[in-house]
């Protein structure tokens, strides 16, 4: 039994959408702990570096730049800083220096990771960007410059944080899942977006920057070959890991609402499961669907399944009679919040004695009321098999026959009767007769004992069995 209980009022959504979140922590390096006077990576918040020792005792990490540096004595760590192309910050007021490429000495480049604010889902689809600028390299006397570029930038997930230091002419254990594919950057003007799509295996928290080529593998020039040695240094600023999420995993409609959701993403243009290319779709039907987004040469997905939520998804149990030792369960037809009579909060809750039912469903439609009664009795499966049958055609104990009385669901399929030689002389299968005349191949069976079996299945708790029977009868003439 259904009851309806309250009615929710037509209504239109309009605009839903999902934030798009950064999943990196202090993505333009502003947070620290203190003026990195020195150009110290330690002062930086969530980030840390990856080098090789360079001896047994020395390493080099990455640079922090930061424009609130006052000391004269650390202005090569000041931003901007006119020997190094003057750039100014994408963003606010800092970023961080990496050694990409070192011609041939990959013990000299620096790398930088992070924890993600959270673990990337399985089979998602994310957004990757960075922002790289190329610098000249000074010699300390600031008499002249080297002028090398690389295409040697990109950017690995992670299960785990590598290890601060890796030995010496280590090299990294990660080729990029974002790589740079702009060749090589000679832009030191501006700043040059990196950037990439990434389908998550669902274990990946962590992600490392840098010039994860080995250096056999990295293109470059060098603009005076005569100075050396060659290396490529690069600024890194902004960066970012969204989750392509515009859309719920399952949404819950009511008859006659429409939802309408925005799929705007970034500067990405778009493409709806119905062939619509507008950021805002419109929804009021069930089914299944999908927003395609397409930036930087690379295509995101996300996908959703609407349900009505004042549509059953299937039958409710009606009254009925169970066996005490076989309960059944009691599913609740509509999808929302559950409130049984029983006190369960479940979808569905297991039976076996008998009583009146009820569940309360609430979801955004309204509040719904089913309930059902249970009986609860001992079940059998009885037969009787007469001992003694006479054949006259007197109409009265003329065949031999099996009796059967099931509380459940039972077939006989097998039905044989032994002369007390052992030979076969009446045998029924499936749908076959299962009442013995009497007569062995035509002919009157003599008086006498005979030998019986009955085979049967039955269905419990789910599953089929198999007995067997087996006694005498006695054939009178």
């Amino acid at each position: 039994m259904r009851f309806i209980l309250a009615i929710i009022i037509v209504f239109i959504l309009i605009g839903f959408g999902y934030a798009q979140i950064n999943l990196v922590p202090n993505p333009d390096f502003e947070a620290m702990s203190d003026c990195p006077n020195e150009g110290s990576f330690n002062n930086i918040e969530s980030w840390s570096f990856v080098g090789n020792l360079t001896t047994p005792t020395s390493y080099v990490h990455p640079v922090y730049y930061h424009s609130c540096i006052t000391n004269p004595q650390f202005t090569p760590h000041l931003v901007p800083f006119p020997q190094r192309d003057f750039q100014l910050p994408r963003s606010g007021e800092a970023y961080i220096g990496l050694l990409v490429y070192g011609d041939g000495r990959n013990w000299a480049k620096r790398y930088l990771q992070v924890e993600l604010n959270k673990k990337l889902e399985k089979d998602k689809s994310y957004y990757v960007q960075f922002f790289v600028s190329p610098v000249t390299l000074y010699f300390n006397d600031g008499s002249h410059s080297e002028y090398n570029f690389s295409d040697n930038i990109g950017l690995a997930f992670m299960e785990k944080a590598l290890d601060t230091l890796l030995p010496i002419a280590s090299p990294i254990p990660f080729l990029p899942d974002i790589d740079n594919p702009l060749g090589i950057i000679t832009d030191t003007m501006n700043w040059v977006e990196i950037a990439g799509c990434y389908q998550a295996n669902g274990n990946e928290k962590h992600i490392v920057i840098g010039g994860l080529r080995p250096d056999n593998q990295v293109n470059w020039i060098d603009e005076i070959p005569t100075l050396g040695p060659n290396s490529n240094w690069l600024l890194i600023e902004d960066v970012s890991v969204i989750e392509f999420n515009t859309l719920p995993d399952t949404l819950e409609l009511c008859q006659g609402d429409k939802e309408s959701f925005n799929g705007a993403f970034l500067e990405a243009t778009h493409r709806w499961s119905d062939g619509s290319q507008d950021s805002v779709i419109t929804i009021s039907e069930p089914g299944n669907y999908f927003v395609e987004a397409f930036i930087d040469g690379c295509t995101l997905r996300d996908e959703m399944v609407v349900i009505m939520a004042d549509e059953e998804t299937g039958e409710w149990q009606q009254d009925t009679t169970i066996c005490n030792d076989e309960p059944i369960e009691l599913l609740a037809p509509l999808l929302g919040k559950y409130l049984w009579s029983t006190g369960a909060v479940t979808p569905s809750i297991i039976v076996s004695e008998s009583g009146d039912y009820v569940v309360d469903v609430l979801n955004e439609c309204g509040e719904y009321q089913y309930s059902t009664k249970v009986e609860s009795e001992i079940c059998a499966c009885d037969f009787y098999i007469p001992s003694a049958f006479s054949p006259n055609n007197d109409g009265i104990n003329d065949e031999f026959e099996v009796f059967s009385s099931c509380d459940y669901d039972f077939e006989i399929i097998g039905f044989k009767v032994f002369d007390r030689w052992g030979q076969l002389t009446f045998a029924a299968t499936g749908d076959q007769s299962m009442q013995w005349d009497g007569t062995f191949r035509g002919k009157e069976s003599p008086q006498g004992i005979y030998g019986w079996f009955v085979e049967y299945e039955y269905f419990r708790k789910g599953e089929k069995k198999k007995e067997v029977l087996q006694g005498d009868v006695t054939l009178l003439r």
